[in-house]
């Protein structure tokens, strides 16, 4: 289709000017034409003819003649046309037509005539004739042709202006036309030239009609675009120049110019021959090189597109053309349309296959110098276009290894640009289908690969590769890591090499074998581009082919390249690299079976020395394995190589202090990676973590093995645990091992399973449970600086692949970090060690050395274990990183439990005291980061838990340190809000372990814990520190009154501060019930107590459930008193009770009014105070046979006396009475004789008539059991007492219910019973029936049960055995018992009882008694820690865990420890295991270390406290526990409220009198609790109570702790003297 000839051009994009061609045309698609529309108006500078000729439409319709040939116009020509013109009279006056004036006008024309005259004549003949028809108007053009000749511009205006009316008529001659035509042809200048050409647009009819011209008019043509051309360009440098617009008529020109060189060619394609063809398209070329315009590029094509489609191409004219239309494609965008649709005409054409070789010769072309680049990667262009649309009809075929070649001729200059073209390309081609199925066919993939290479040779990314690309030889990219922390310098052309490697990754499967082993080339010249798919394909390939095996003859070279090119690439995936170490261990596997030791060590070499230079955990993690695997293996020897186990160990510690102090590099992203981890992949940390944890693995392996190679790996794990430089992870790796070393009572090394330091990470909230209720630091204010965002790589980089993502935590002591950081250990959390150590101790690795005849110093190594206390001790002392210094806080106590371990440190052990003593004096200890939410108390707390574990070793420490620790713990005491437990814990220890010192420090102990009792979170902890030692005289046997007194006095206050917390509660609203999840935080810290609730004389029946602890507090004080009481002589307790009695009472507001309150608590106290002031031997039993036959008759009588029972049974002749007491506290057997006589002679006989006779007889009744009770009772001592109404004994009656219920109190102990069981695990044992099949253990075990109490005898045993067989030995023959005059421990003890393996291989039958048991110590010799769901059970709340700090077998204990002193000399860990939701009330909540011989009164009173607890846990549902003291109470009571009634009516009725509305006198309450504390201090007939007695049965007055401390004492008077039968049970 012919292109348009219409006024207009087409608008273009502003150009801009360049100094070259092809600085021009790259930029012209960006221009926009300044150039005037054709239409627009003339500039105004131009004549009035111009204007009047630009005003007119060049764009006639008029056809050419139907009968016109070229033939035929010269001809006429010849003819003679000329010689008739010639011929004609010459003189105007022939001419004719027009208006009268054309006459004058013509003559005015003649030559003759005046310039002036002819310019005004030619103008006015030439508008003449544009209107009317005059004949023979070449006659006028022949008298006026000469103006054009004229210099001055006006006559050539004029005449030009006549020539143009002249050649415009339609009916104009041939003769006429060549005559117009030579007019401007003959012109040789470029002068006028757009008045010439105005011209010859009339005269052709805008190229319609060439008639007469065909021969001259080409040449013509070349000149006018030649000419007009040069015009315009002249123009515009004048217009650069001047800076104005002044070349729009040059523009218009030169844009009409090609448009009608366009018409021209579409009107008459006959014209132009091949000469003048290749002449004007020679010319068209130098118009698009030398132009700046795109509208001159615009019109070119235009032309160009008219001359193919309407003209004769000639064969020769196909390579400058497509040249040409391959620059102009290549470098203005905007015309690519039009030059295609040209393209396509040619390749419609017969010319199709010539046009492609043309275009594949102009990408050959800069080889030869032929062509341009532009040129050549334009053709690129088209071709590809061509080959993208080879299915569609009219695109001719091209050959695609042509192309390739022709692709690679092209590669003489640098233009990285074109190179991304051609990759861009081809990766196209290999997704298409058509196009990939083509390059599968056709293409020589070697020569395609090649091509692609050296494309890619040249990007930024590459090293050394500035040059163009060798044509000879394929190029091997090397990756530029001038600096591996800097990004790379990233490309378009890398982007492409990636784009095409990723496709011809997709396209790898479906290549024959040959293209598969080029694409392999390929991939790894290209290696640092290509994506994780096509690693994946390269290692599959080198997999499935087997490459890397022993059956490639170059296996061990293939491995190298492997590793080198491949592997050490650390921007590959973690989990691609960690396949490729695989395979190469695979391969070491293989060869290690097949070749020699000599290539086995290159590999093993090849594949280690990768280990100092990887930053990437998961791959190091791999590498680590291996090296693992090769130190296991032994392999130094196999080898032949000596030194590959240091350089093992080189290559590891070098790596290890190559990330010290420094951050991961940042390696940027090439392709988008996959994630290098997984969400089940473990979290490795950092690079140095790995190693290390690599290195514990050796140790774990070689620890029972090894002893010089354990002793290396020893060695580094230290130098990583000490070094502050190293990262955070790497170092409590480390500490992991170093804090798990054991050693046995052999003293060889073992690391143990378990870090046994759960509970004490809860201080520092590690646990689960703690960390969720983290509390604010209080001890300082928070800094406001926070943690720095670490920065993420951007999206087109990537990280190191497996980099940590664990932060560098920047700690110091004086910078607080309010950022919340996670922590680097837990609990629970990830397996503490990388795999799973041996059970079994070392047999050639110990922590010091017995040397005897079977020590074999050669083979057997001793651990420097004071290497590694001394980092401790530095740890301790100036480490600033709060995650080791918290771990080794936590975790030290524990080791330090396991004594034989540091046998041989007593240096380092005496340091390390000193140091944490004089931290806790000082407060110099670290200070927990913000971020902890921790405060400075917790870690005071972990420093006394390891002072704690420090007591055991006190054989190290002189008299002075001793006293040191103690005062310690003392200072703690009240400074910490949290240490204050923790320090009565260690003193209670103390109290056993460093007995002189705590002596010495006493009183200041007991002053400190008198100031601190009224804390609720330290009562409990203070109490049972007093119950304990009272059961150890050596410490308080120089105590004097004071001391006494200062002791009550701590409970007495702790009993007045709990009272005023129930009277506050009593004005206030109760508050909300706290839950189980509370505030707490540390698993071994105490519970806050409750308020103690409202208490009546019934004592705690007010407790809710969760008063069971109070409950628990406040019975212990109590205990305290009467313990305390027992521990005084016998000649000071009288003294003590009115003091003690008035401090039980309180005073109670009711309204306006006051009462005088004691509890139940208080009152069994008094009694037993009563009953114990003035004897020690108080344990009485009943006489059934105290009377014989001959004594008369029996009578029995029983009355109700204040708080007791009193029963006299007297034979009624003699009078020998037995007196059962039957108290709160006791039941007391006396028997009284009377020493009776006969009556003087001179007596009359006291009966007479029958009774005289019957008065002589066994059967008279002469004495009645009133008789006997009027001796211990008179109702007269008990009205004189001042303020105290008459309350008369109240007497029960002889009746069945009177029996039951006395039979009933009876069986109420005088004492607590408790029952508690013990077991015995032996070595290696876990699953209960083992367990309970043992019935021995080892001789400590035999020592410690046989010291917590006595061997008793269970047939026929008279108390309480707690479920324990007394008939027939089911539950053994003998168990041990243990009783005080408070209280009874029966022990359970599962290896007396018989084991029936056979019928009860589960041994329920111990479990009968254990299982029910709510408290069981554990004697745990197995080796392992003790689980507390071994035993199932719903009532065994407490476990109370004995564990030796040295384990040994049970042969051992046998052997090698003397079973007299078996367990005296060892030390053991003691802790108390409670179930789930149980309190932790004990001071071995947190693990305590005893000695052997202070382990069995440890254990009973800790067992003892629990069991009164569990007994009051157990009841928490039901109401409250009873004790039997109080119960025995009780039971009084209910006797006297049930019969007091009916004795007071009896006696008003006798009177006459009303009976009273209330069953007791009118002192209610009160009245009842005097009257009970006076029948309790004295009994006896007509005797006056002494003044001591009367003030402790007057109302007692509160009084304050001072008081307390200055009563004054009083006495008791004695009891009416009588016969006692005393006895023991």
């Amino acid at each position: 289709m012919s292109p348009s000839s219409g006024n207009g051009t087409p608008k273009t994009p502003e150009r801009k000017t360049s100094g070259s061609i092809l600085t021009a045309w790259r930029n012209l698609t960006g221009s926009r034409s300044k150039i005037s529309e054709l239409s627009s108006s003339p500039a105004t500078t131009m004549t009035p003819t111009q204007a009047m000729f630009l005003s007119q439409d060049l764009s006639s319709n008029v056809g050419l003649p139907q009968n016109f040939t070229r033939l035929d116009s010269f001809a006429a020509i010849e003819a003679g046309a000329y010689t008739k013109l010639e011929s004609q009279d010459t003189d105007l006056d022939h001419v004719t037509g027009g208006p009268k004036e054309l006459g004058d006008l013509l003559w005015k024309l003649r030559p003759e005539r005046a310039i002036s005259e002819r310019v005004t004549a030619a103008r006015k003949i030439g508008d003449i004739i544009s209107q009317y028809p005059v004949s023979n108007i070449l006659a006028v053009w022949h008298a006026a042709k000469d103006l054009l000749d004229e210099t001055e511009n006006d006559a050539s205006c004029a005449g030009f202006s006549l020539l143009l009316r002249c050649v415009r008529p339609d009916n104009l001659s041939p003769v006429e036309r060549k005559v117009f035509f030579e007019s401007i042809n003959d012109i040789r200048s470029t002068n006028h030239l757009y008045s010439r050409f105005e011209v010859l647009v009339a005269l052709t009819k805008n190229g319609r009609n060439v008639e007469a011209l065909e021969s001259e008019l080409p040449p013509f043509l070349t000149f006018l675009l030649q000419a007009s051309f040069d015009a315009v360009l002249r123009a515009r440098r004048k217009e650069k120049k001047l800076k104005t617009d002044a070349s729009a008529q040059e523009e218009k020109l030169f844009a009409d110019v090609l448009r009608y060189l366009a018409d021209v060619a579409k009107y008459n394609s006959k014209i132009v021959s091949d000469n003048e063809f290749e002449s004007l398209f020679a010319k068209i070329i130098h118009v698009c090189k030398k132009t700046n315009s795109p509208s001159d590029v615009s019109g070119s094509l235009e032309l160009i597109n008219a001359l193919i489609t309407y003209t004769h191409v000639p064969v020769t004219g196909i390579p400058p053309c497509v040249q040409l239309l391959s620059d102009i494609y290549r470098q203005i965008e905007s015309l690519r349309k039009p030059v295609w649709a040209t393209l396509k005409d040619l390749f419609g054409s017969h010319l199709a296959q010539a046009t492609v070789a043309a275009l594949l010769d102009t990408m050959r072309g800069p080889e030869h110098g032929r062509t341009t680049y532009p040129s050549a990667r334009g053709a690129f262009q088209i071709l590809a276009k061509v080959i993208r649309r080879g299915h569609k009809k009219g695109i001719p075929s091209v050959s695609l290894n042509l192309f390739v070649q022709a692709c690679k001729s092209s590669l003489v200059v640098n233009f990285p640009d074109y190179f991304e073209e051609i990759i861009l390309f081809y990766s196209d081609a290999l997704l298409a289908e058509d196009m990939s199925q083509q390059l599968l066919d056709d293409v020589d993939w070697t020569e395609l690969l090649d091509l692609i290479l050296r494309c890619g040779s040249v990007s930024k990314i590459f090293a050394d590769t500035a040059e163009a690309p060798s044509t000879e030889q394929p190029y091997l990219l090397t990756l530029n890591r001038s600096n591996s922390h800097q990004e790379w310098e990233r490309d378009g052309l890398a982007d492409a090499l990636i784009i095409f490697t990723q496709r011809l990754t997709l396209l790898f499967d479906r290549m024959d074998f040959v293209p598969r082993a080029s694409a392999i080339d390929f991939f790894l010249h290209l290696e640092p581009l290509i994506s994780t798919s096509t690693v994946q394909t390269i290692v599959n390939y080198y997999e499935n082919e087997r490459l890397l095996w022993l059956s490639n003859p170059d296996w061990l070279e293939a491995c190298r390249f492997f590793v080198e090119r491949l592997f050490k690439d650390p921007t590959r995936p973690s989990e691609m690299r960690v396949r490729m170490v695989r395979m190469l261990r695979q391969v070491y596997d293989t060869a290690m079976c097949v070749v020699g030791d000599v290539k086995v060590g290159k590999l093993s070499l090849l594949i280690l020395e990768c280990i100092p230079d990887e930053d990437d955990p998961m791959v190091l993690d791999e590498l680590g394995g291996f090296a693992v695997e090769i130190v296991q293996s032994g392999s130094k020897d196999l080898f032949g190589s000596k030194d590959l186990f240091p350089r093992v160990l080189e290559f590891i510690r070098s790596a290890i202090l190559k990330h010290e102090n420094t951050t991961l590099p940042v390696i940027p992203t090439v392709v988008d990676r996959l994630s290098t981890s997984s969400a089940s992949s473990p979290v490795l940390g950092s690079p140095s973590n790995v190693l290390t944890r690599a290195v514990v693995r050796m140790f774990l392996q070689n620890v029972g093995l090894r002893a010089w190679e354990t002793e290396q790996f020893y060695d580094i794990l230290l130098e990583v645990a000490g070094r502050q430089s190293s990262p955070s992870d790497a170092r409590i790796s480390a500490l992991k091992l170093l804090f798990r070393l054991r050693s046995d009572a052999n003293f060889a090394v073992f690391v143990n399973s378990v870090s046994e330091s759960e509970d004490i990470a809860g201080l520092l909230s590690r646990t689960t449970e703690t960390a969720t209720s983290k509390l604010a630091t209080t001890d300082t204010p928070q800094s406001s600086h926070t943690r720095s965002d670490r920065d993420s790589p951007l999206p087109e980089q990537r990280t190191v692949s497996g980099g940590s993502s664990q932060p560098s935590l920047v700690r110091h002591k004086s910078t607080r970090v309010l950022a919340p950081v996670s922590p680097l250990w837990m609990y629970p959390g990830p397996r503490g060690l990388p795999e799973e150590p041996c059970s079994q101790p070392s047999s050639v690795l110990f922590s010091t050395f017995i040397l005897n005849e079977d020590t074999d110093l050669d083979d057997n190594v001793v651990l420097d274990v004071g290497r590694w206390l001394e980092l401790v001790i530095s740890i301790l002392k100036q480490d600033v990183d709060w995650e080791v210094y918290s771990y080794t806080l936590v975790h030290l106590g524990a080791q330090l439990a396991n004594g034989t371990i540091f046998a041989a440190t007593k240096p380092q052990i005496q340091a390390l005291r000193s140091l944490l003593c004089e931290q806790v004096k000082n407060s110099s200890f670290q200070e927990p980061p913000s971020y902890t939410s921790l405060r400075k108390s917790d870690v005071a707390v972990c420093i006394y838990y390891i002072l704690t574990i420090l007591i055991s070793y006190h054989d190290n420490f002189s008299k002075a340190e001793e006293d040191e620790l103690v005062r310690a713990f003392l200072h703690g005491i009240g400074t910490w809000e949290s240490t204050s437990n923790w320090c009565i814990h260690a003193l209670t220890v103390s109290c056993h372990e460093l007995a002189p010192s705590v002596g010495k420090s006493l009183d200041s102990i007991l002053h400190k814990m008198s100031q601190i009792i009224t804390q609720s979170r330290v009562q409990m902890h203070v109490l049972e520190f007093l119950a304990a030692l009272s059961r150890l005289p050596e410490l308080y046997k120089n105590f004097r009154e004071d001391d006494y007194k200062l002791v009550f006095g701590i409970c007495f206050r702790f009993l007045q501060s709990s009272r005023d917390d129930r009277d506050k509660k009593k004005t206030t609203s109760p508050p909300p019930n706290r839950t189980a999840s509370g505030t707490l935080r540390h698993s071994a810290g105490s519970r806050d107590l409750n308020a103690l609730s409202e208490s009546t004389a019934r004592g705690w029946q007010t407790f809710t459930t969760s008063s069971d602890l109070p409950q628990y507090v406040y019975a212990l004080a109590h205990h305290v008193i009467s313990f305390w009481f027992f521990c005084l002589k016998l000649d000071d307790r009288p003294k003590y009770v009115p003091w003690i009695t008035r401090n039980l009472t309180y005073t109670e507001s009711t309204g306006s009014s006051e009462k005088e309150m004691i509890e139940e608590q208080g009152l069994v106290t008094i009694d037993m105070m009563q009953r114990t002031a003035y004897t020690d031997r108080d344990e009485t039993t009943r006489d059934g046979n105290f009377a014989k036959p001959s004594d008369g008759q029996v009578l029995k009588k029983s009355w109700i006396v204040g708080t007791s029972i009193l029963t006299i049974e007297t034979a009624g002749r003699t009078g020998i009475s037995q007196v059962t007491f039957r108290r709160p506290s006791s039941t007391r057997y006396s028997v009284l004789r009377p020493q009776l006589s006969l009556p003087p002679r001179h007596q009359i006989p006291l009966t007479t008539g029958l009774n005289a006779e019957y008065f002589y007889t066994p059967s008279y009744i002469g004495v009645l059991p009133d008789d006997i009770f009027q001796e211990f009772y008179s109702p007269y001592s008990i009205s004189r007492l001042p303020n105290t109404p008459s309350e008369p004994p109240i007497l029960l009656p002889d009746d069945e219910a009177t029996k039951r219920a006395i039979s009933t109190f009876d069986r109420n102990t005088t004492v607590d019973s408790h029952k508690v069981g013990v077991i015995y695990i032996a070595d290696g044992q876990q699953a209960e029936p083992e367990i309970f099949a043992n019935v021995t253990g080892t001789a400590d075990y035999t020592s410690f049960i046989t010291s917590l109490g006595k061997l008793t005898r269970l047939k026929g045993a008279t108390f309480n055995t707690q479920g324990l067989d007394r008939e027939f030995d089911t539950d053994g023959e003998f168990t041990i018992a243990w009783r005080d005059r408070v209280t009874e421990l029966v022990f359970h003890v599962t290896t007396m009882m018989p084991s029936d393996l056979e019928q009860d291989p589960a041994g329920t039958a111990k479990k009968r008694h254990t299982g029910n048991d709510y408290v069981n110590i554990i004697w745990n010799n197995s080796g392992s820690p003790f689980k507390f769901d071994t035993f199932p059970s719903a009532f065994n709340f407490v476990y109370i865990v004995v564990t030796p700090t040295s384990h040994s077998s049970f042969i051992e204990t046998r052997t090698k420890l003397p079973e007299d002193d078996a367990a005296s000399n060892r030390f053991y860990q003691v802790q108390v295991l409670s179930a789930p939701g149980f309190p932790n009330i004990s001071p071995a909540s947190s693990p305590k270390i005893i000695s052997g011989k202070a382990l069995p009164d440890f254990i009973r009173c800790v067992a003892l406290n629990a069991s009164v607890f569990c007994l009051v846990w157990a009841n928490r549902e039901g109401g409250e526990h009873i004790s039997s003291w109080r119960n025995r109470l009780r039971e009084i009571r209910r006797l006297k409220e049930k019969h007091a009634n009916r004795q007071q009516t009896q006696s008003q009725l006798e009177s006459g009198s009303r009976p009273p509305s209330t069953p007791l006198s009118t002192g209610g309450e009160r009245n009842s609790v005097i009257g009970a504390v006076s029948g309790l201090i004295g009994i006896g007939g007509d005797r006056r109570p002494t003044p001591s007695m009367r003030d402790s049965g007057t109302a007692f007055k509160r009084s304050s702790n001072i008081t307390f401390m200055s009563e004054d004492n009083a006495s008791r008077s004695s009891l009416t003297s009588h016969d006692e039968r005393q006895g023991s049970q």
